[in-house]
């Protein structure tokens, strides 16, 4: 019978063994469990504090924005009115008779300088023309037909003398 009995303590042993095992696993887990929220409740401390010193700050921040915003919906009907108020036709039409008139007045200037060209053609033909002259030989033409006419000049003084 000895036998017999040794056989369940090794099996009760070995149960409680393993018994013993979960639990210690169980204990770290629970310990583990408690570690976060420990550190859940800290944080949640310091975002309280970080709060409660920065509330005035945030409520003065909160108040600014809706007053920003406020005054940029007033902005906005303001622009909305003026641009109510413009006659898009009227402005169109004058864009319009701006444009033409800007169009008359530059064919205008076409139409008065279209003759300067040719002008400008001769006057630049005329230039050619002048430098092209050989002075040098205009100079001796000139000495050659004073010194033919002299003595013609010469001769009718002799009757003006008189």
């Amino acid at each position: 019978m000895e036998t017999k009995q040794a056989a369940p303590n090794g099996a009760l042993l070995k149960t409680i063994e393993e018994l013993r095992t979960l639990e210690q696993k169980n204990l770290r887990i629970n310990r583990i469990k408690l570690i976060c929220a420990l550190t859940a409740v800290v944080l949640c401390i310091l975002i309280a504090i970080v709060l409660y010193v920065n509330v005035g700050r945030i409520t003065r921040n909160i108040n600014d924005l809706t007053a920003a915003v406020e005054e940029t919906g007033t902005n906005i009907n303001l622009v909305a009115e003026d641009l109510q108020k413009i006659d898009f036709e009227l402005l169109g039409n004058s864009v319009q008779a701006f444009a033409d008139s800007g169009t008359e007045t530059i064919q205008q200037i076409k139409d008065a300088t279209a003759g300067l060209d040719t002008i400008l053609g001769e006057a630049q033909t005329a230039l050619k023309n002048i430098s092209d002259i050989n002075i040098k030989q205009l100079n001796e033409s000139i000495q050659e037909l004073h010194d033919v006419l002299q003595p013609l000049a010469n001769f009718f003084q002799i009757f003006q003398s008189n």
